[in-house]
């Protein structure tokens, strides 16, 4: 769990850092993408979000987004902030860096219950989200002398834990136990940034 508190960091020291230099022109970005994981099919991810230009070379923003795979019952929603570097003043194909670290939105349960003879189980799980990032990089590119696009690929993982709670009643008399387990999923995405 270290990763996640690292990210973190980066971001709130970029952002401490950004409250010594003006914020030199806001922005809007809107960004469709495809996410791939093993075993699975490329899931669409559209996400939005604003922010503002801190000098030449940094954007810094907050962005939300939608991502479902193949197969959930749940979407994720994403909520976070966006960390891009590049020169946002030429008007040459420049390489950009991006970071991008959030809490992501989700909630899935079920319950079931059986009964054998005198012994009846009831059980009951719940999975939500912890921490999602991605970093990657690409290439930014003008569409006017004050707005870029990015083409980009980037590395990140989804964690979600997921927890089981168990009742067992056997001839009038009841148990309780639960357990919690911790996953990371890795992803790829392919994404293409319109800064606005």
């Amino acid at each position: 769990m270290k990763r996640p508190f690292q990210l973190l960091f980066l971001l709130i020291s970029v952002n401490s850092f950004a409250q010594t230099k003006p914020v030199t022109r806001p922005y809007f970005k809107i960004e469709p993408a495809l996410v791939f994981v093993k075993d699975l099919d490329p899931a669409p991810y559209i996400s939005a979000g604003f922010g503002g230009h801190i000098g030449r070379f940094v954007a810094l923003g907050i962005t939300g987004g939608y991502l479902k795979f193949e197969g959930a019952s749940e979407a994720v929603i994403p909520l976070g902030l966006d960390l891009a570097f590049t020169d946002y003043k030429t008007k040459k194909v420049q390489p950009v860096v991006k970071i991008h670290a959030c809490y992501p939105i989700y909630g899935e349960s079920s319950n079931a219950a059986t009964r054998v003879g005198s012994t009846s189980v009831n059980a009951s799980s719940e999975t939500k989200g912890q921490f999602m990032f991605n970093i990657g990089g690409g290439l930014a590119m003008p569409i006017t002398a004050k707005k870029k696009f990015f083409l980009a690929a980037s590395y990140g993982q989804l964690m979600m834990k997921s927890s089981v709670k168990t009742m067992t009643i056997v001839a009038g008399r009841g148990t309780n136990a639960s357990s919690s387990k911790s996953s990371q999923t890795e992803m790829l995405t392919v994404s293409l940034t319109f800064m606005l």
